[in-house]
């Protein structure tokens, strides 16, 4: 990708962010419209925006820490950031101080400290229950319920310090994965630089569901009737499913089903300029796109067979070298003048035998 489309991609992807970190305030807003205008009879509804507003804070972390990786500083964002937690903090008091205190479930005492291959330690100031997350080796087909299960239990903590997230990401990664960050120091400062070293490694959202896809595609017909099978075709199918629902809307899968099918069916050279192609942007290609891209192929495929062909025609072709026999017959070869033989006088041997002036006499 050229520097002017890197850049160009580079801000659409902050136009993106930044639109959706805007969504997030507006429903942060929302929320607290009901909290300013709460009407006790709909007490119920006051769990359900406490786990929205939960959910609007690990989303608005995630955005937020994006935005701050492209635009590449920090600093200037940290008045967001306060400006999102005074509101969250704020309002998720508020929200619990309306329920009733007999409704609360009792917090369970803190679980004690795990050696390190169960749990990461965390300072002795803080003492938190055992998080147990599935190591991650670096299986793509892994990544996006990794990611999911991570982001939720760990990443979007306010609990939690950027040293300790550290901790648990260290320990929750395996070979590949593990390599990616395995340069970089347990520190405050290299939480964010890992996390996103990660996503810019696994994060492929263009291969993850062409994966998908194909994997759908390949899913063998059962052969007979069991309860068994029948089970386990339907657990992987929808597996694969739900896993592309995660990574793009349900009614793009259509058109990946599409491209990928089509793509099958291209020839190996076809296929691999297709796949450069493809690389080049970091979206899913659209099935227009690649009947698009080949019938441009057949085009050019065509217009050099056309070249290929005229070359041929108007090639200046050199005869090959033929070999000469010379049939001497005594009625139509000149005779030698000297010695009356068949050949030429250049070619006599007596008279090239002969002085200058012994030549000049005869």
């Amino acid at each position: 990708m050229t520097p002017k489309k890197q850049k160009a991609s580079k801000q659409t992807k902050l136009k993106i962010l930044y639109r959706r970190r805007t969504n997030i305030f507006g429903s942060a807003k929302l929320i607290k419209t009901f909290d300013d205008e709460f009407d006790p009879t709909k007490l119920a509804k006051v769990v359900i925006r406490i786990q929205r507003l939960d959910a609007l804070w690990r989303e608005f972390e995630e955005t937020q820490d994006e935005i701050e990786v492209l635009e590449d500083n920090e600093e200037d964002f940290a008045e967001e950031r306060q400006d999102f937690q005074a509101i969250y903090y704020e309002l998720k008091a508020s929200l619990q101080s309306k329920i009733p205190v007999q409704t609360v479930p009792p917090v369970p005492p803190p679980a004690p400290a795990q050696p390190l291959s169960s749990v990461v330690p965390i300072s002795p100031s803080v003492r938190l229950p055992e998080i147990k997350l599935k190591e991650f080796s670096g299986n793509l087909d892994d990544w996006v319920s990794f990611r999911d299960l991570y982001i939720s239990l760990i990443h979007s903590s306010v609990q939690l310090t950027a040293v300790q997230k550290m901790h648990y990401l260290r320990a929750a990664l395996s070979g590949e994965a593990a390599r990616v960050i395995s340069s970089l120091e347990i520190s405050a400062n290299n939480y964010l630089v890992a996390w996103n070293l990660l996503k810019e490694r696994f994060e492929n959202t263009t291969l993850l569901v062409k994966r998908h896809v194909s994997a759908l595609l390949k899913i063998p017909s059962l052969k007979k009737e069991s309860a068994q099978g029948l089970a386990d075709l339907a657990d992987e199918f929808d597996r694969h499913v739900q896993l592309l629902n995660k990574l793009e809307d349900s009614e793009n899968h259509w058109n990946a089903f599409l491209v990928e099918r089509l793509s099958q069916c291209l020839d190996s050279v076809t296929l691999r300029e297709w796949e450069t192609h493809v690389s080049a942007g970091d979206k899913y290609p659209n099935y227009r796109e690649l009947l698009e891209f080949i019938h441009r192929r057949s085009r050019i495929v065509q217009t050099l067979k056309l070249s290929q062909s005229a070359n041929t025609q108007f090639e200046v072709k050199h005869p090959k070298p033929r070999s000469v026999v010379a049939h001497v017959a005594s009625d139509n070869v000149t005779q030698c003048v000297n010695c009356k033989h068949a050949h030429f006088l250049f070619q006599c041997d007596q008279f090239r035998s002969l002085s200058p002036q012994q030549r000049s006499k005869s």
